[in-house]
C-alpha cells in the first residue's frame, strides 16, 4: 500500500469520525429541548423514590441550585434518549474501519 493510498484511507475515516459526530451532536441538540420539560418531572419522581415513607427534606443552599440540577437532568435524559442512535452510528462507523483493516491485511 503507497503512502498516497493511507493518506487516503486516513482522510476518508477521518471525514467519516466527522459526519458521525456532527450527527450525534445534532441527534443530541435536537432532544434537549424536549428533556428541559421532562427534567422537573423526572427529578420529582427521582424524589419520591429516594425519599420513600422517609420524612426527609433537601436544601439547597444556593437558588442556581435547583436550576443548575434541572439542567444536569435534562442533559442526562438527552444522553439516555439518544444513546440507541449514537451507539447505532458508532457501531456502525467501527465495524467499517474493522472490514477495511482486515481486508488490507
Amino acid at each position: 500500500m503507497s503512502d498516497e493510498e493511507k493518506d487516503e484511507s486516513l482522510i476518508s475515516h477521518l471525514e467519516a469520525l466527522r459526519e458521525t459526530l456532527l450527527k450525534c451532536l445534532i441527534s443530541l441538540c435536537v432532544v434537549l429541548p424536549f428533556t428541559f420539560f421532562i427534567a422537573p418531572k423526572a427529578l420529582n419522581c427521582l424524589m419520591k423514590i429516594l425519599i420513600g415513607a422517609n420524612k426527609v427534606t433537601f436544601n439547597y443552599f444556593s437558588p442556581t441550585e435547583v436550576f443548575l440540577l434541572q439542567i444536569k437532568m435534562a442533559i442526562v435524559i438527552d444522553l439516555v434518549i439518544c444513546f440507541p442512535y449514537i451507539a447505532k452510528k458508532y457501531g456502525i462507523l467501527f465495524c467499517l474501519r474493522y472490514t477495511i483493516m482486515k481486508k488490507n491485511l
